[in-house]
């Protein structure tokens, strides 16, 4: 499979990926969320608490680094395992409509955050601009795609 087909199957068909950020402190802080990928201008959204620990690492250091990955249970599916690293930039979106398509996006993939997220002005939507995409080789060495 392509690099970059292998990136577009990771990104519409996985449901998490876990998120990485860095603190005040220097100290690396990883976390599984919900995204959803805007095709468009390859960046992907998140939608979060604007009290949350990750606004406020964001806002300190807006370099993020990401892995989506497809789950295994055997040692066979370990083996063929899809993912890919994203490198990347994340920006609080405060722009209106913005903010909406970014929004949509995450409600069309999760309906049921709907019910769940029924006061938007709590929330921050994170935009994640891609600056390299890593995907693995035939070798199981990682290849660099730049955006």
């Amino acid at each position: 499979m392509k690099s970059k087909d292998l990136i577009k199957e990771v990104l519409n068909n996985q449901l998490l990926m876990t998120l990485s950020t860095v603190t005040r402190e220097g100290n690396a802080k990883s976390r599984l969320l919900e995204f959803a990928i805007n095709n468009d201008n390859n960046a992907l959204y998140i939608l979060t608490h604007n009290q949350s620990n990750k606004i406020n690492e964001i806002k300190f250091n807006e370099k993020v680094y990401i892995t989506i990955y497809s789950g295994a249970n055997t040692l066979d599916e370990i083996a063929g395992i899809s993912y890919i690293n994203i490198d990347g930039i994340a920006k609080i979106i405060d722009e209106k409509k913005e903010f909406e398509l970014g929004t949509n996006l995450v409600f069309e993939k999760y309906p049921m955050l709907k019910d769940f997220l029924t006061d938007l002005t709590e929330m921050n939507l994170v935009k994640v601009i891609f600056s390299s995409v890593f995907v693995p080789n035939e070798t199981g060495m990682m290849d660099e795609i730049k955006y």
